[in-house]
């Protein structure tokens, strides 16, 4: 286990940005409005041969007694316990404040090694700024700009010193586990998505709140599942462009739809009290879109007794509103009871499997003269259409390559069945395939 770097400290101080900044990534969201990071964020970081978690957290502010504050704060001090370091961090241009004097008396309880760092001393001229944190009865503040990296390296150095020693001379390497997959949480605000997400871990690592837009960074985190190792991605509340107020949220929304771009798999989670709304459609085309594999949760089964028959009548509903997804897998699930959450690791792995499955040529040919022997395609003079030979192109998602008479002669509807035929025969599920087609007469590839 590496150790734990918690970046601690009032909101507005600059946790985001010099946490972007010593992990090298652009992973949490800047903002000069205060508060915009409510979940906790880590990144693995090696230097000068040590490794280490840095922990990017929420501000605390002892002042507010709002729920979503006073999460950030429980959050806050039970990731305290586990920390190995705290890197108390203050506002060199705002000066000592006394929010920044409560954090240090929660840092002194805890009794945990700590440095303090003083942020945006953006300038050499700047420096002697970092003196007027003595007050706060730290030794040694170490001046740092998470804006432009100035003495990043000596705070860097300053956090390995104290780091604890490694338990051995010849640190062991550790063999990474390829991940099973990587999964985006996607859905419509105050959906329970975060409220998954802590139900599969069985820890909270997302704040929950009736808040609808409480998430806004993208919080990854590896689940240790029966299946394997795979990556949770919790995502903002997509929201309609309308809806979208303010550009701290536009970000927040736009890293979800990059998050989909990079997952496997997408957990598409509904709310079962509210049924299906334009908006989820919405975001169910941005999966298909995607051609990502699919996983329809509806979530809060609770509210509406949504199992058995009840799930069985509601079924045909979700299928005829999500259409264009008719290769994804439904479950009504729970996060609140725990209802049906066990039945989603096996259901993950199939889907996983059919998303990454390869088929030999001889089998692939063999269904594709079946299908057409059972339901020929139409063959109108002069419109005739036919498939002479087949072979697979990529995986992720399957994705084959049909060589054909004329490619202009195949009517969508044809096209349609040879999709869902195809997925039925090849056992795949919960993913979509692509069939891309070329005309052996013009040599031409066609549209996928």
């Amino acid at each position: 286990m590496t150790p734990k770097v918690l970046i601690l400290g009032r909101p507005n101080v600059g946790k985001s940005a010099l946490f972007n900044r010593l992990s090298e990534q652009r992973k949490a969201i800047v903002h000069q409005q205060p508060g915009v990071t409510r979940d906790l964020l880590m990144s693995v970081v090696e230097w000068q041969g040590r490794t280490f978690t840095l922990v990017d957290s929420g501000g605390l502010d002892f002042l507010e007694d709002s729920e979503l504050q006073q999460r950030v704060q429980k959050n806050v001090k039970d990731w305290i316990e586990q920390a190995d370091l705290i890197l108390f961090l203050v506002d060199g241009q705002a000066g000592p404040q006394s929010l920044d004097e409560e954090v240090s008396r929660l840092i002194r309880r805890s009794g945990k090694p700590a440095l303090l760092a003083v942020n945006k001393i953006d300038h050499a001229s700047q420096l002697p700024r970092s003196l007027d944190f003595f007050s706060l009865g730290w030794p040694d503040p170490i001046p740092v700009s998470g804006l432009n990296s100035l003495n990043v390296g000596d705070l860097l150095d300053a956090i390995v010193e104290v780091l604890p020693p490694l338990e051995s001379s010849i640190e062991e390497p550790v063999e990474e586990k390829p991940l099973a997959g990587r999964i985006a949480i996607v859905g419509r605000p105050n959906v329970g998505k975060s409220s998954l997400l802590n139900a599969l871990l069985g820890e909270e690592r997302s704040i929950v709140s009736t808040l609808p837009g409480t998430t806004r960074d993208i919080v990854d985190i590896i689940w240790h599942s029966s299946f394997g190792d795979a990556l949770l991605v919790d995502t903002a509340g997509i929201r309609r462009k309308s809806r979208v107020g303010e550009d701290v949220e536009y970000y927040s929304i736009l890293r979800a739809t990059k998050a989909l771009e990079r997952a496997d798999l997408a957990f598409l989670v509904l709310d079962a009290s509210e049924g299906i709304l334009a908006q989820d459609r919405k975001i169910a085309g941005l999966i298909q879109e995607a051609n990502k594999a699919c996983l329809v949760l509806v979530n809060k089964a609770d509210l509406t007794d949504l199992q058995g028959e009840k799930w069985q009548r509601f079924l045909p509903f979700l299928r005829r509103e999500l259409d264009f997804l008719s290769f994804a897998e439904a479950l009504p699930v729970s996060a609140v009871t725990g209802f049906n959450l066990k039945s989603i690791p096996p259901l993950v792995s199939t889907i996983l499997n059919s998303y990454n499955t390869q088929v030999t040529t001889g089998v692939l040919n063999r269904i594709l003269a079946e299908i057409q022997e059972a339901n020929p395609p139409a063959q109108a003079p002069g419109k005739a259409f036919k498939i002479f030979y087949a072979t697979q192109k990529g995986i992720a998602p399957p994705t084959f390559l049909c060589f054909v008479n004329k490619r202009e002669n195949l009517h969508f509807s044809y096209e349609r069945h040879l999709h869902n035929e195809l997925r039925q025969k090849l056992g795949l599920v919960g993913t979509p395939i692509r069939l891309q087609f070329r005309s052996r007469l013009s040599r031409t590839k066609g549209k996928d």
